[in-house]
């Protein structure tokens, strides 16, 4: 199944990742990697996203119909490939780290672990409610499997990773920024709304008048108004109330 992944080398002398992030299932690895490629101005290359694109498969489906060690095999390839011919943010896979020659080639790279508790992971992967399509997770119990992964993974996680962060109840904007913070990076600029203009007092004392000359009446227009063309009408010709428009 190797050869399936191509054996290319696409390496480049003095080219390394400005960031690798690792962690969990629901971690939120791609959306984070996203923002912080963003904010640092640099591409973002996801491992899972190049396995596909290589082999024209699913991981799913490569988990399905080859095996979890079959897909292992391309993921560690994939994985120590990036670390030399990519230079922005670099995502990796919730399994990637089960390499020990993956976890070697993380040594002296700024790996950046987003650390996720049980609790919150089953709540995002679906596991909680047995509403997941992620391989390692379907069947029965997911529950169990997640706990399962939890242990074997967390002490490979902390092992590889040189800065850790956690995402438990962090909304993304709050973990890119403690990301940001931790690279010694601007953090993102942050999302402004445009301002309305202010009101004067003549238009308000205009906007105050407007009211005070409508018609004492609620709802209903002052003698002689023409209904409005696309508003019904009653039988007598008067504009019908809203609760009578059609739906």
């Amino acid at each position: 199944m190797t050869g399936e992944a191509g054996g290319r080398s696409d390496s480049l002398p003095g080219v390394r990742p400005r960031v690798v992030l690792i962690g969990p299932p629901g971690a939120g690895k791609s959306t984070i990697g996203r923002r912080v490629a963003k904010a640092l101005g640099v591409e973002l290359y996801d491992t899972d996203a190049a396995i596909e694109e290589r082999t024209g498969r699913t991981i799913p489906d490569i988990f399905a119909v080859d095996g979890e060690a079959a897909f292992r095999e391309i993921e560690e390839q994939v994985v120590v490939e990036s670390l030399h011919s990519q230079s922005g943010v670099v995502s990796l896979g919730g399994g990637a780290v089960l390499s020990p020659r993956t976890r070697a080639a993380l040594q002296g790279h700024t790996v950046v672990y987003l650390e996720l508790g049980v609790g919150e992971g089953l709540r995002r992967t679906g596991a909680l409610n047995a509403n997941t399509s992620r391989p390692l997770l379907t069947g029965v119990d997911p529950k169990a499997k997640y706990r399962e992964l939890m242990r074997i993974r967390r002490p490979l996680y902390r092992e590889a990773a040189s800065i850790r962060v956690r995402t438990d109840g962090r909304s993304p904007s709050r973990v890119v920024a403690a990301v940001l913070d931790r690279l010694g990076a601007p953090r993102e600029p942050a999302e402004t709304r445009p301002e309305r203009p202010r009101r004067t007092g003549a238009r308000r004392r205009s906007r105050r008048g407007a009211g005070r000359s409508a018609s004492p009446r609620s709802g209903a227009p002052p003698p002689g108004a023409m209904p409005a063309p696309d508003q019904p009408t009653t039988p007598s010709g008067r504009p019908a109330p809203r609760s009578q428009e059609p739906t």
